[in-house]
């Protein structure tokens, strides 16, 4: 009966253990909880104590004339600095502009070079346009002087017809 697992006092001493368990693991997280606020409250008060002592300490006067000499030479570290970075700004701006200028006279170059061909080529198309017109003036005078002479040559042949058939009617 003592090893039953279903009697009355089976019952009672497993609840039992049941309940100490749970106590014990609730007893370890509250002893983990209370460690880690340990250690919180201690960084907390390190914490305070660092910055008590950085006040102390930054109060000094002669702590405070050696930030403010840091400060001022910080500044002119800062302003030199500043000195050469403008230096560079302007020889790199003038950079810029040799090179635009360059660049702006190669471009100017190439167009006048253009230009001079489209006039050599425009003169020649005028040159070709001129020949070709002058060419149908030559031909077109040639057939108005044949023409001329085919009608003297016409009205000779009718002065002669008639002057026959003058003869002819005489």
């Amino acid at each position: 009966m003592k090893n039953w697992p279903n009697t009355i006092q089976a019952l009672r001493k497993r609840k039992d253990d049941v309940r100490f368990e749970r106590f014990q693991k609730e007893e370890e997280e509250r002893r983990k909880i209370d460690l880690e606020e340990a250690r919180y409250q201690a960084a907390v008060k390190q914490e305070i104590l660092g910055k008590a002592n950085k006040q102390i300490y930054e109060t000094n006067d002669r702590v405070k004339s050696f930030q403010s000499a840091l400060l001022l030479s910080d500044a002119l570290q800062e302003r030199e600095a500043q000195v050469e970075i403008a230096k560079k700004k302007k020889e790199i701006q003038a950079m810029i502009e040799e090179r635009w200028g360059e660049i702006e006279k190669e471009n100017m170059r190439a167009y006048d070079e253009r230009e001079i061909e489209k006039a050599k080529i425009e003169e020649e198309k005028l040159k070709v346009a001129q020949k070709i017109l002058k060419d149908q003036h030559d031909q077109a005078k040639l057939k108005h002087i044949k023409r001329l002479q085919e009608q003297k040559i016409e009205g000779e042949i009718i002065k002669i017809k008639a002057q026959e058939a003058l003869v002819r009617e005489k």
